[in-house]
């Protein structure tokens, strides 16, 4: 079976990675690292925000700091990342993250560390007019058996503004989101509903429910 997540970047970036001990850290608000940031200072750059049209000349000087996106965000992405290896023991499995600056990232893509956050709906008009994320994300999900959303409110009410669950009738979807949005797109019967508690982006007792949903390989409308 095979389960596309798709979810967003997060704040906090560049955790540390202890390879002997095959453990991932905190991360950290890259502004606030004066390596980092006396190193674009020595070349006449700033923090990389959403300013894309300076990839390449940031990439030349930032080679040290390149990652897969999985392992360069942080904070409340690392649930969803520990989450997905947790699901790839058992399925095949496929991360997704829209990101402020680049669109819709792969997990395994390279990217630099960058400074700027997705906070408004205007923010994702932005972006998806100069990335065409919606789609892809369709595109993503295309040849999936279960689809896991893991988005915050404003970015599930752009996905309905954009028809994206119309387009995805047919597939099985499980959206961890809060009741406002469920009521938007109830009539979709492949939807799975878990309620969304606090900042976390899964939650320890939706994480199980999922488990147990995937393993049962059944659907239900309502919230669980």
């Amino acid at each position: 079976m095979k389960i596309v997540i798709l979810t967003e970047e997060s704040k906090v970036k560049f955790p540390p990675i202890d390879t002997w001990h095959n453990r991932i850290g905190r991360g950290i608000n890259i502004k606030n690292d004066q390596k980092f940031v006396e190193l674009l200072r020595e070349n006449n750059l700033k923090v990389p925000s959403n300013d894309i049209e300076l990839e390449n000349e940031y990439r030349n000087i930032l080679y040290n700091y390149i990652r897969p996106a999985n392992l360069l965000f942080a904070g409340m992405f690392s649930e969803v990342r520990h989450f997905a290896e947790q699901l790839s023991k058992n399925y095949t499995v496929e991360t997704f993250i829209l990101s402020g600056r680049y669109g819709l990232l792969k997990e395994t893509e390279p990217i630099i560390p960058y400074s700027f956050h997705i906070e408004t709906l205007t923010d994702l008009d932005s972006l998806n007019k100069s990335t065409n994320f919606c789609d892809k994300m369709k595109l993503a999900a295309k040849n999936a058996d279960y689809i896991i959303l893991l988005f915050p409110e404003r970015f599930n009410k752009y996905l309905v503004q954009n028809k994206f669950f119309l387009e995805l009738s047919d597939k099985k979807l499980i959206i961890v989101c809060s009741n406002d949005i469920k009521k938007e797109i109830t009539d979709f019967y492949n939807i799975i509903f878990l309620k969304r508690q606090g900042v976390a982006r899964i939650g320890e007792i939706n994480r199980i429910k999922i488990l147990d949903i995937l393993k049962k390989n059944t659907t239900n409308d309502n919230f669980l």
